[in-house]
C-alpha cells in the first residue's frame, strides 16, 4: 500500500513538473512571455481609425506592380500612387493627392477589418529573388489614442488591391491634374 502511495505521489510530482516546463517553454513563449514579437498585435481592429496606408508591390510582369498611398489629415482623405489599368487601356494611371470621400475611406477601413493579413516575408540575409513578387504593405491606425503601425506581405491582399485600384482609377474621373 505504501508503495502505491509513493508511486502516486511521484506521478503527481512528475506531472506537475512536466506541466510547469510546458508552460514555461511553450505556452509563455506563444503568449509573448518569452520575448517573442506578436506580429498581430497591431492588426487593424473594429475600433481602430485608419490614418494611412503605404503599399508598394513590384512584380515580374508589367501589370502586377503598383504603389498606393492613402492619408488622412484633418478630416481630409487622399489617395496617391500609380497602377496599371488592367481592365481597360493597359496604361499606367498616376495620381497625386486625389480626394476621397468619407464613404470611400470607410470602405477601405471595412476591407481591412474583413480580411486577414500576412506578416511580411523575411528572406535570409544575402538571398535575393529576381523573378518573384515583393509586396510591402504598411497600415497606420489609431487605437484608444495610440498610433500603431503594422507591416504585412501584401502579395495576397486581393480584395484590398482591387478596392485601391478602383479608388485610384475612379479618382481619375473626379480629379484632373493641373494642365502644364
Amino acid at each position: 500500500m505504501k508503495k502505491m502511495i509513493v508511486i502516486l505521489i511521484a506521478g503527481v510530482v512528475v506531472g506537475i513538473t512536466i506541466s510547469g516546463l510546458y508552460k514555461h517553454f511553450v505556452t509563455d513563449r506563444i503568449t509573448d512571455g518569452g520575448g517573442m514579437v506578436n506580429e498581430f498585435a497591431n492588426v487593424f481592429q473594429d475600433a481602430d481609425t485608419l490614418k494611412s496606408i503605404h503599399w508598394t508591390q513590384s512584380g515580374s510582369s508589367y501589370d502586377h506592380g503598383f504603389c498606393f498611398d492613402l492619408e488622412e489629415a484633418d478630416g481630409a482623405y487622399t489617395i496617391s500612387g500609380w497602377c496599371i489599368d488592367t481592365g481597360g487601356s493597359g496604361e499606367r494611371v498616376e495620381r497625386t493627392d486625389a480626394p476621397l470621400t468619407a464613404e470611400q475611406w470607410a470602405e477601405v477601413e471595412q476591407c481591412l477589418r474583413d480580411n486577414w493579413h500576412q506578416p511580411p516575408k523575411v528572406l535570409p540575409e544575402g538571398l535575393s529573388v529576381l523573378d518573384g513578387m515583393e509586396s510591402y504593405l504598411s497600415i497606420t491606425s489609431v487605437r484608444e489614442g495610440e498610433t500603431l503601425t503594422a507591416e504585412y506581405n501584401g502579395e495576397y491582399e486581393h480584395a484590398l488591391e482591387g478596392l485601391l485600384r478602383e479608388l485610384l482609377m475612379g479618382a481619375s474621373a473626379e480629379y484632373a491634374p493641373p494642365e502644364a
